[in-house]
């Protein structure tokens, strides 16, 4: 694989996420307790202690993380 076709890959796959957590299919009962932290982390402007997702592949732990670091306004990558 050349380092074009990866870097295309990493695009491709940031497009395919979802953007919100709203947006994030199934997990109803995990995006609501996230919601819940994330909103009491930024009503505090206090840092999200740390946050463990755990599972097989293809679960979203991934796109999870993302929605931590977009709302908290830090890069995963």
């Amino acid at each position: 694989m050349t380092t074009h076709q990866t870097s295309n890959s990493i695009s491709d796959e940031r497009n395919f996420r979802p953007k919100t957590l709203e947006d994030f299919i199934g997990q109803s009962a995990l995006k609501k307790t996230l919601r819940l932290m994330l909103d009491s982390a930024h009503q505090r402007s206090a840092t999200l202690e740390h946050v463990v997702f755990y599972g097989g592949p293809g679960l979203g732990k991934t796109t999870l993380a993302a929605f931590n670091t977009a709302e908290l306004d830090v890069q995963l990558y």
